[in-house]
């Protein structure tokens, strides 16, 4: 390994995927419980303070910047690894990304595929989840009466 190097901080920058989300369109990315928008949570949005969120999803559910790992994680990783001279293990998180995120789509919708094999299932399963989660949402509710 190599002895410690001087770092500088030359540049900054920010991503935040999507158009700002004001809160009261905010359970049009995230879902509402039971079809109905929920009082406690219009209530905790007022309480911390956040006016505007951003969600890598369109209101459809749909990702707005899915592949980006495949797609540059990996030119990223040897830029970095170039410019700065590191091993690489100081870049691995990026290059594996780089190289794997692809095939590690296909194994979770191959995964999908066996949990959900028919649109009954999937039902069934949408139902489940809709149901536990207004039980959350009923305890949460007595819980800030």
């Amino acid at each position: 390994m190599q002895g410690l190097r001087d770092a500088f901080i030359t540049g900054t920058g920010v991503f935040l995927p999507g158009e700002p989300v004001p809160n009261d369109r905010m359970e049009d990315f995230i879902g509402r419980v039971g079809g109905r928008p929920s009082s406690i949570g219009q209530r905790a949005l007022r309480w911390n303070g956040i006016n505007t969120r951003h969600y890598a999803l369109t209101p459809a559910g749909e990702a707005l910047h899915e592949g980006l790992g495949s797609i540059k994680a990996a030119a990223w990783g040897r830029l970095v690894q170039k410019r700065l001279g590191v091993a690489d293990y100081a870049v691995s998180f990026l290059l594996y990304h780089g190289e794997n995120d692809t095939e590690h789509m296909k194994e979770f919708e191959a995964m999908l595929r066996l949990v959900l094999p028919d649109a009954a299932t999937a039902a069934r399963i949408a139902t489940c989840a809709r149901v536990t989660g207004r039980l959350y949402a009923m305890q949460i509710e007595e819980i800030a009466a």
